[in-house]
């Protein structure tokens, strides 16, 4: 594979390359493979609920047009991805600095990444210690998260923070949280702030009629769309294809998968917390993810395929 230079615009989610592609990222392409929340559509059949007595669900949408609720829908969301980018932010926070890339309004990259390359080059790009984990109150806060670094350390791996993997053939492009390398082996650590546990089968936690998350798990038979339409929509399958494409991009640098970690950072009780140091209503888990590399190749050429393929010119004679 060629080297290439790539540039991330973080506050737009745009990569692109020294020889101007424009590259998907990871994330975007795996979202293309299935159905968003159709919330107009929802919230209309919703209204019509509350309308009916006779519907099992008629008081928790009792008196609410379609209007309010899809008001209500956006006020959840906000909170919801305000607590899930505080915890994220002081995560991402902790090891970029290591990086010194140019940031928008002290949050955003928009500069050129540093890539696999890179760090085949210089092994202390890029490069952390436990010791900075210990200084920003990591091992303190989410012990779990520490712990499991370390005994990664312990067994010679060296940390590695937000370095991009990208395939200039099929244009897609990624920037990993946590990658540990040992010679030529790489381990994924990432991590994930949503209040629902992850399921590996498609569907969604129910609310209460007071919006609070509860345990009744309601299945849907919901898949990705071809070429893996034998996989359900599930969050678990989801955060599997996003790490699991972040490994099939890094073996293409030469390196060998050993496995991925992902850290699931749960709010247990509804509310805004207070402060980013209280962490009394929540739990971690380590979540063992699926191993979806070939499944992310297919749809990497997939959409390749879709989006750059040229019908051949034929010259009659």
């Amino acid at each position: 594979m060629e080297k290439r230079n790539i540039f991330f615009n973080e506050s737009i989610h745009k990569y692109t390359d020294n020889m101007g592609n424009p590259y998907i990222s990871t994330t975007t392409l795996i979202s293309n493979y299935y159905e968003k929340f159709k919330a107009e559509e929802i919230a209309k059949a919703c209204e019509a609920i509350g309308r009916n007595p006779k519907h099992p669900k008629y008081l928790k949408y009792k008196n609410k047009s379609k209007k309010q609720l899809l008001y209500e829908w956006e006020q959840t969301k906000t909170i919801a991805c305000e607590k899930g980018t505080n915890k994220h932010n002081y995560l991402e926070q902790a090891v970029r600095s290591s990086t010194g890339y140019k940031l928008i309004d002290s949050q955003f990259i928009n500069d050129r990444i540093y890539t696999l390359d890179d760090v085949i080059g210089d092994r202390k790009i890029g490069l952390l210690n436990l010791e900075y984990f210990e200084s920003i109150g990591l091992k303190e806060k989410y012990p779990i998260i520490f712990n499991t670094i370390y005994k990664l350390t312990q067994l010679g791996y060296l940390i590695y923070a937000e370095i991009g993997v990208y395939d200039s053939v099929n244009l897609v492009s990624g920037l990993v949280d946590i990658i540990l390398i040992k010679n030529n082996d790489f381990i994924i650590l990432d991590w994930k702030t949503n209040s629902a546990p992850i399921m590996f089968e498609s569907g969604y936690f129910n609310k209460d009629n007071n919006g609070n998350l509860t345990s009744d798990f309601i299945y849907k038979q919901e898949y990705f769309s071809n070429p893996i339409s034998y996989l359900s929509a599930s969050t678990g399958h989801k955060y599997s294809l996003q790490l699991s494409g972040y490994a099939n991009m890094a073996e293409l640098f030469g390196f060998k998968y050993k496995g991925s970690i992902l850290c699931h950072i749960r709010t247990l009780k509804q509310g805004i917390i207070n402060s980013i140091n209280n962490v009394e209503n929540e739990e971690v888990k380590l979540i063992e993810v699926l191993d979806l590399r070939n499944d992310f190749q297919k749809i990497k050429e997939h959409n390749f395929n879709l989006h750059h393929f040229e019908e051949p010119s034929y010259t009659l004679f």
